[in-house]
């Protein structure tokens, strides 16, 4: 990431001492290495080895791994040695899928490492899609961190070794976490299009709830059926705990319609279309006891998108955006827009667009001394997204359908 410098080591010349015992000899291995930066041709093949480094010097270098274990050696003596570390909840873009750093810690102790297997990450250096093997992990234990937060919302929390890649006058450079001050423009990495398809956790059914003793069938894998009916659930749905009833509640037939039947195809539950007399307020409901031991043994959350969404397929994700964005809305100038409760909820969003390749920025919605965060879709990506979404109410299809090819107004150095 930066320039280096070349130096001979004080430690080269006593090594050299334990090999001869003539200073002369010592002072000519010194002049070789000088000359020629290597001991290559000098030194027998069996002493090469005490010689090699991390970085290649003509046909040798220490591998990788040896690297990597060595620094791992000396960490605890060194502050900062490779502990270049984030915060468990931050979101890494892999070959399977979006993953939280922290579920991929398995109880290791501080500052040791992990091998992984067939694990990689994009590769920033070259086209969207390609990707690099990231075949270890480490595990730091607790540390001080810093947090970065940029102007469009996102934020990432790293130890003081953890770097970000700054504009400056001559290009891209490598800045350490707390180096990165107000007004630098940090890069962004979007647009990986790198998907999973994660298998669902096992669940445990209990025994039938009184009367209802429905058909149930649990869903194999993921979809964009499965994808849009969690996002509609978490949108406009609601889950009562005390007679198992799962509903979603629209004053638009055609969602409800579209409810219905994605109980009916993903779970073999037939769905009864309710309507209070009080407001007119319509709803469809299904009790079933399955169907929320299901939802709970999944994970599901009104306050973060599931890890089977984040690590699953491609359609899966745009499922649950076409479903969520049922709370979502289109203006009349274009604006794409979400607003929730949960700002998490909304930072997984946000990561999901990220793969997708579109661009999106944070503003904050107060109502009542409340403050609401609203995710928008950045202009230069507002039509790219609409196309994307499966709109199900008819006056957001047709806002979708006029709006413009834009562009993103943004300044960079």
């Amino acid at each position: 990431g930066g320039e280096g410098s070349i130096a001979t080591c004080f430690s080269v010349e006593r090594a050299l001492s334990t090999f001869w015992h003539a200073d002369v000899d010592v002072q000519n291995g010194l002049v070789w290495l000088k000359e020629h930066g290597h001991f290559e041709g000098y030194l027998s093949q069996e002493l090469l080895p005490v010689f090699d480094c991390a970085l290649p010097v003509k046909t040798r270098a220490i591998s990788w791994q040896g690297h990597i274990k060595m620094v791992s050696a000396v960490q605890p003596f060194l502050s900062g040695g490779v502990s270049k570390c984030v915060t468990g909840d931050t979101v890494l873009t892999t070959n399977y899928g979006l993953i939280r750093i922290g579920d991929l810690y398995d109880g290791e102790s501080s500052d040791t490492f992990r091998d992984l297997k067939h694990f990689a990450v994009p590769n920033t250096q070259s086209v969207c899609g390609s990707v690099v093997k990231a075949p270890t992990f480490y595990y730091g234990g607790t540390k001080p961190v810093w947090r970065v937060t940029l102007s469009d919302g996102r934020s990432i929390t790293g130890t003081a070794t953890h770097r970000l890649r700054v504009a400056e006058e001559d290009g891209l450079s490598w800045r350490s976490t707390p180096a990165v001050r107000v007004g630098d423009f940090v890069a962004l990495y979007r647009g990986a299009e790198l998907w999973g398809n994660a298998s669902f956790p096992p669940i445990t059914y209990t025994s039938l709830y009184g009367a209802q003793h429905k058909t149930f069938k649990a869903p194999l894998d993921g979809s964009f059926n499965l994808g849009q009916f969690l996002g509609m659930l978490t949108a406009d749905g609601h889950l009562t705990q005390s007679n198992y009833v799962v509903g979603l509640t629209k004053n638009c037939s055609q969602v409800l319609e579209r409810f219905q039947f994605l109980l009916e195809s993903l779970f073999g539950l037939h769905a009864t279309k309710r309507v209070d007399n009080r407001n007119g307020v319509t709803r469809v409901e299904v009790g079933s006891k399955s169907l929320h031991e299901w939802l709970r043994g999944m994970g599901f959350s009104k306050r973060r998108v599931l890890d089977s969404i984040m690590c699953g397929s491609r359609a899966m994700a745009l499922g649950y955006l076409s479903g969520l964005y049922l709370d979502g809305y289109i203006a009349a100038n274009h604006d794409i827009a979400i607003c929730q409760k949960s700002r998490t909820l909304l930072n997984d969003v946000q990561t999901l667009w990220d793969n997708l390749g579109v661009l999106t920025y944070f503003t904050h919605n107060v109502v009542k001394g409340k403050d609401y965060p609203v995710l928008h879709v950045n202009g230069g990506d507002k039509q790219r997204a609409a196309s994307l979404i499966e709109w199900m109410e008819p006056h957001k299809q047709e806002r979708a359908s006029r709006i413009p090819l834009g562009r993103d107004t943004r300044l960079f150095p």
